[in-house]
């Protein structure tokens, strides 16, 4: 299975990421798409039930609205890969705990996160349907580049610590002295 893991808001683009998944579950009839978080955004939820209604994929989509963490981190590890498709974020911890638990990860190359996923992780437009799939597809079928994502994963997320960011944090204050 693929994982997503965050609230449901808008610019989520969880819509985009169900219709990448079924463009992908069509050469991969054993795959699911877990989402796991709350409807933060109601009427989005509405959205994204009916998509999947709409897809056809009712039985590949698990919807786990909230789980204690020992459970969120056995999900973590039990996946193929962890697809983080936002159209914005600032701080994605989902995407950080992924790759500290070395999950191969698919990133939207939109804002702040390359910054944080650096060379651990596969890129998309997160606009683009064809290249979220693709990337999608690309993490389901290569096992050496889950691998290599992997090893890179864990690199990359230790680099993340609250001593760094305590750190990095003063020195931007320490400059309006």
């Amino acid at each position: 299975y693929l994982i997503y893991v965050s609230q449901f808001h808008r610019y989520k683009n969880v819509l985009r990421l169900l219709e990448a998944f079924a463009v992908v579950a069509e050469k991969h009839p054993q795959l699911s798409l877990v989402l796991v978080g709350a409807a933060a955004d109601g009427d989005y939820w509405n959205e994204v039930t009916e998509t999947i209604e709409r897809l056809d994929l009712g039985e590949r989509v698990i919807d786990l609205p909230a789980c204690p963490r020992d459970q969120l981190i056995a999900l973590y590890r039990g996946a193929l890969a962890f697809v983080q498709p936002s159209l914005a974020e600032t701080c994605s911890f989902p995407l950080l705990e992924a790759l500290a638990l070395g999950v191969p990860a698919a990133v939207a190359k939109m804002s702040a996160l390359p910054e944080m996923a650096g060379d651990a992780a596969i890129y998309f437009n997160p606009y683009s349907v064809d290249e979220m799939a693709d990337a999608l597809d690309r993490l389901v079928w290569d096992e050496a580049l889950r691998g290599e994502l992997n090893r890179r994963g864990i690199e990359q997320a230790a680099r993340f610590t609250w001593d760094e960011t305590a750190r990095k944090t003063l020195a931007v204050f320490e400059q309006f002295r």
